[in-house]
């Protein structure tokens, strides 16, 4: 059985979990898993699930792209999940530099990244190519407007729902705005929120598109959801995937009122809730990997059965150091 070590970043996340726990599923070849985070390896969830960790740099810090490089080398990484906005942004901007070491990032190109995690900017994008799109403001572009009520207040660069407030009138806007840094103000649009997992290769062609509904939520994260088979929302994810140029993991969150669908955003990585789509057969990690080593991917892997449903809950992670061990 041939062996292939990857990296994935940010290992305490409930994303990167998810990609660990998507690698250990498969079988077709064996996967060493090393793992980065800012915390040391006993205040990292995931790193029960590594073979090697690593503590790495914030990305904001200049040393962070060569520390992973390091590791790369030293471990003989062939590939990187990045997790983290910030990181995808940092890392993707160094992607020639770590093409030269013989790592590929499996994540969308960096002009698309940048763009994506700019909520703004990615408005922008999506009026001009067209796309649906909830009405959106800037705080400036706002003040001429004559908005209905109530708004989403959020900021441009912000993560799941951090900061987010709901505004039911003019005094709970401003007030929304005075706590914001550099906002994007959106209409509530009604229906139903879907997450559309798709998987693309480095060329743009797709191999998978999951829609899923998203039941519940909680601090941005679906913690109860479903399959569902719509051909309506896989249309919809392929005209996203061809105008902004998409490759790689990515989820796009839209929301459906009967046949009118409208894009909320685009997350160049995984979702944090990638296991309802691998729970329903599609094992987005693994066709990544069979695609960067040119193995024959069957169709029956790329189609999720509908109807999976999933409730999320806690889960701890026991360490125990060596050091407490021995005093025992």
């Amino acid at each position: 059985m041939s062996r292939l070590t990857v990296l994935i970043t940010a290992a305490g996340s409930t994303t990167a979990i998810s990609v660990m726990k998507a690698l250990r599923a498969q079988s077709e070849f064996e996967v060493r898993i090393v793992g980065t985070d800012l915390g040391n390896k006993y205040e990292t969830a995931g790193s029960l699930f590594t073979d090697e960790f690593c503590q790495v740099p914030a990305s904001e810090s200049a040393e962070f792209v060569q520390s992973l490089l390091h590791i790369c080398d030293q471990y003989d990484v062939k590939a990187i999940f990045p997790i983290v906005d910030s990181e995808i942004e940092r890392m993707t901007a160094s992607r020639d530099l770590f093409a030269e070491h013989g790592v590929t990032i499996f994540a969308p190109a960096h002009s698309v990244v940048v763009t994506c995690n700019d909520k703004l900017a990615a408005h922008e994008m999506f009026v001009a190519a067209n796309i649906p799109t909830p009405r959106s403001w800037s705080a400036e572009t706002i003040a001429d407007q004559d908005p209905t009520y109530p708004l989403i207040i959020k900021p441009a660069t912000g993560v799941s729902s951090r900061g987010l407030h709901v505004a039911e009138d003019h005094g709970e806007l401003v007030s929304a705005l005075r706590k914001t840094a550099r906002p994007i103000i959106q209409e509530l649009a009604p229906g139903i929120e879907y997450t559309i997992d798709v998987i693309l290769d480095n060329n743009s062609q797709v191999i998978s598109i999951v829609p899923r509904e998203r039941i519940e939520t909680k601090a941005g994260i679906c913690t109860k959801g479903r399959t569902v088979q719509d051909s309506q929302l896989v249309e919809f994810a392929r005209n996203v995937i061809t105008e902004v140029g998409l490759t790689g993991p990515s989820n796009i969150q839209v929301i459906r009122s009967g046949n009118d669908i409208k894009l909320i955003e685009i997350n160049p990585r995984f979702a944090a809730t990638m296991t309802l789509s691998l729970a329903a057969g599609v094992n987005g990690p693994l066709l990544l990997l069979k695609s960067l080593l040119g193995m024959p991917i069957a169709e029956s892997e790329c189609v999720a059965e509908p109807d999976v449903f999933v409730a999320r809950y806690w889960e701890e992670a026991i360490y125990r150091q060596q050091s407490s061990l021995s005093k025992a």
